[in-house]
């Protein structure tokens, strides 16, 4: 779960005006910024099984809200370490308390067969080796069709290859079960921006913003787009 702030990273160039509250947030989280132009603030839960919207309350705008402390620690931690937003946030995790730590050691060793040969294409998928990732991502699938995460990551994977048609039947096997899932619509919009079909990569973009306001990956598929 985490709380995002969605802003034009180019403000500064297009020399937008400076946003003080949402500045202000920031640098209350221990994030040095200057955010200039609009802002959109949103609380999600991502566990690459699915993404969720969550409430996000003007009373969660106040510097002695939770979310504002815990942000603050994780940020110090990161900063103070060098290490990267992966290893913080473990490395946050594991002070959280010793039964907290076991029980996150013992859900990533563990797991189904579908949900190991899942890791197996994660690790494949980060070396680049998009056909054993694909391979590994259908072996999940075929084992166990309602993991979400790995139909999605099949789809990254096929697209990868250039295999779209495949692809979007990925994206549609996780839209079928989550209409409002993000990571398929974006790469739906790739897929079927690949494939040719520009009108309908810009409803599935559209609707990825009108989810995430802001959303970079979408902006991105977006300007690739025929005018």
């Amino acid at each position: 779960m985490g709380i995002n702030m969605y802003v034009d990273d180019q403000g500064t160039i297009k020399g937008l005006p400076l946003n003080a509250r949402a500045t202000q947030i920031a640098q209350m989280v221990g994030l040095p910024l200057e955010v200039r132009g609009d802002a959109f603030v949103a609380r999600f839960f991502d566990d690459d099984d699915g993404f969720d919207r969550l409430d996000f309350t003007l009373a969660d705008l106040s510097s002695s809200a939770p979310w504002v402390a815990a942000a603050r620690e994780f940020h110090t931690k990161k900063n103070l370490s060098g290490d990267t937003t992966e290893k913080a946030y473990k490395r946050l995790m594991a002070g959280a308390g010793a039964g907290a730590g076991a029980g996150a050691g013992a859900g990533a060793g563990a797991g189904t067969p579908a949900e190991r040969a899942k890791e197996r294409g994660n690790a494949a998928f980060k070396r680049g080796a998009w056909e054993e990732a694909e391979a590994q991502y259908a072996e999940a699938v075929g084992l166990d069709p309602s993991l979400v995460a790995a139909h999605n990551n099949r789809a990254a994977a096929l697209l990868k290859l250039g295999r779209a048609p495949d692809a979007l039947a990925a994206c549609d096997e996780v839209l079928k079960r989550d209409g409002g899932n993000v990571k398929a619509l974006l790469r739906r919009g790739a897929g079927l921006r690949q494939v040719g079909d520009a009108r309908g990569a810009r409803e599935a973009l559209e609707r990825v913003l009108r989810l995430q306001p802001g959303n970079r990956d979408a902006l991105a598929e977006l300007a690739l787009l025929p005018t």
